[in-house]
C-alpha cells in the first residue's frame, strides 16, 4: 500500500495514493494550495525528490511518503518620493495575509502626504500603518512634500501668513524680472487699537470708524519706529538703527519727527534680523499678487501676469468693490459720497494668500526709497540708498479704481503723516 500525507495539513493535494504490486513505477503528483509551494517529497528523513510530479517504483512493502509545501514569499519594495525627503521602513519578503508594521519618516523640510501602490492609488493617509501582504510582490511608495512652514502668530499683531518666495515679471519689460525670498506678512494693517498699545498713541482718527480700523495718519519714521518696539516687545532682533537712537523702548511717540530728518532718512535695515520691517517693495508687490505660482500665470517659474491685476484677489471675474475700500465705496452705506472714512481691516475679502486690504483701506508704507525701475532682473531687492519718496503701495479709502492696481507705484515724503502700513518677518 502507497499512502501520501501532505505536510502541513491543507496546504496540498497528492494523487498516486493505492495498492500497487512490488516493482510497479507509479506516477505521484502534488499540487500546491493557493499561494503555497511544493519543496520535496520525503519518507522520513530520506529526501526521495524535489519534482512535484514524479516515478516512484513501488517496494514490496508498504510504504508512506510525504509531499512538503512551504509559504510563497512575496516581495515588498518600499519607496520614497522625493528620495532625499525622507525614510522609509517595512521592505522585505513576506507571505500572503501577513501583517506588516510600515514607516515614512519625513526629514526636516518635507511632511508625509499619503502611501499610494503602483497605480497611484491611495492606500493609507497616516505614515505608520498596518499592511496586508497581498498574493503577489507589491511596491508601495511614501509620497513627500515639501514642508510648507506654518504662520506665524504674534501676541501682538494677530497672525502673520506665511509667503513663499518666486520670481515675477514686474512691469511690461519681459526682461525686469524680481525675485523675492520667502517671509511673513501681516494679514491685515496694523490696526489703531494695535499701534496704541505699542507706541502709546493712536495717531489721527480723522477718516476711521473705530479702533478695528487701519491705523492711519501715519509717516514713515512712526511704522519703523513701530517695528523696532514691537520687536522688543517680543523678544526679537531689532531691524531698524537709526543714529543717536540707543533705547528704542525708551522712545516716545512725541519724539518721531514729524519734518525731513536726516538720520531717519538714512535709518539702516538688517535683513537677517528676525524682527518685524516693513516689507520692501517687491516683497508687497510679490504679496499682492498672491505669490501666484499657478500654471496659467508661470513661464519657466517666473509669473508673467500677476502685475497686471486690477486689484490684489483679481480672478479676472470678481469685483473690485469685493477685495478693497476705495473711493468708490468708502462713502456712508458704502456709496462714493463724502464723508468718507476706512472700514474695519478684514471687512473685505482676502487675496489668494489669505491677505486683507491689499488693494485698498490705507497706503501701505514700504522701505524702499522711490525710483525708476532698472531694466534688469534684480533678488531681494531694497530700493536705491537714497531718495526724496519712500513707496507707499496698494491704494486707499480716496483711491480711485487705478491706484489699487498690483503694479501701481506711488511715494511721498517720509515725514509725512498720512497713511498706514503692514509688516513682515523673516
Amino acid at each position: 500500500m502507497l499512502d501520501l500525507d501532505v505536510f502541513p495539513e491543507g496546504k496540498g493535494a497528492v494523487a498516486g495514493q493505492g495498492r500497487y504490486p512490488a516493482g510497479a513505477d507509479v506516477t505521484i503528483e502534488a499540487t500546491p494550495a493557493d499561494h503555497w509551494q511544493f519543496v520535496n517529497w520525503t519518507e522520513g528523513d530520506e529526501v526521495l525528490g524535489t519534482d512535484a510530479v514524479q516515478s516512484y517504483t513501488m517496494p514490496p512493502r508498504d510504504h508512506t511518503l510525504t509531499a512538503n509545501f512551504e509559504p510563497i514569499l512575496y516581495e515588498l519594495t518600499l519607496l520614497v518620493e522625493p528620495s532625499d525627503g525622507g525614510e522609509v521602513s517595512g521592505a522585505g519578503s513576506y507571505t500572503f495575509g501577513q501583517e506588516i508594521e510600515l514607516t515614512a519618516t519625513a526629514y526636516d523640510g518635507y511632511v508625509f502626504v499619503k502611501w499610494v501602490d503602483e497605480d497611484g492609488e491611495q492606500v493609507s493617509d497616516v505614515p505608520d500603518f498596518s499592511f496586508t501582504m497581498p498574493g503577489m510582490g507589491t511596491t508601495l511608495k511614501a509620497v513627500l512634500q515639501t514642508a510648507v512652514p506654518q504662520d506665524l502668530e504674534s501676541p501682538h499683531i494677530g497672525t502673520l501668513r506665511y509667503v513663499p518666495g518666486g520670481s515675477y515679471q514686474r512691469d511690461d519689460g519681459p526682461e525686469n524680472i524680481t525675485t523675492v525670498s520667502q517671509f511673513y506678512m501681516s494679514v491685515h494693517h496694523i490696526t489703531q487699537a494695535q499701534f496704541l498699545d505699542i507706541m502709546g498713541d493712536p495717531s489721527d482718527t480723522t477718516r476711521s470708524t473705530g479702533t478695528d480700523d487701519p491705523v492711519q495718519w501715519v509717516n514713515w519714521y512712526d511704522a519703523i519706529a513701530f517695528c523696532n518696539k514691537l520687536s522688543l516687545a517680543e523678544g526679537k532682533q531689532l531691524v531698524y538703527g537709526v543714529t543717536g537712537i540707543t533705547d528704542w523702548g525708551a522712545l516716545e511717540y512725541d519724539d518721531i519727527p514729524t519734518t525731513s530728518t536726516a538720520t531717519w532718512n538714512e535709518a539702516t535695515m538688517d535683513m537677517d534680523a528676525d524682527g518685524y520691517r516693513l516689507p520692501t517693495e517687491a516683497e508687497w508687490m510679490w504679496a499682492a499678487m498672491g505669490a501666484d505660482m499657478e500654471p496659467d500665470a508661470m513661464q519657466a517659474g517666473i509669473n508673467r501676469t500677476g502685475y497686471l491685476k486690477p486689484f490684489a484677489g483679481y480672478d479676472g471675474t470678481n469685483s473690485l468693490g469685493d477685495y478693497a475700500v476705495y473711493r468708490g465705496n468708502s462713502g456712508p452705506g458704502d456709496t462714493n459720497e463724502e464723508p468718507r472714512t476706512t472700514r474695519p481691516v478684514g471687512s473685505k475679502l482676502p487675496n489668494e494668500l489669505g491677505l486683507y486690504d491689499m488693494s485698498g483701506n490705507v497706503w501701505d508704507w514700504t522701505w524702499d526709497w522711490k525710483a525708476d525701475y532698472p531694466s534688469y532682473s534684480l533678488t531681494d531687492p531694497t530700493g536705491p540708498p537714497s531718495g526724496t519718496y519712500r513707496v507707499v503701495r496698494g491704494g486707499s479709502w480716496g483711491s480711485f479704481a487705478s491706484g489699487c492696481a498690483v503694479a501701481y507705484r506711488f511715494g511721498y515724503f517720509p515725514h509725512y503723516r498720512y497713511y498706514g502700513f503692514r509688516v513682515v518677518s523673516r
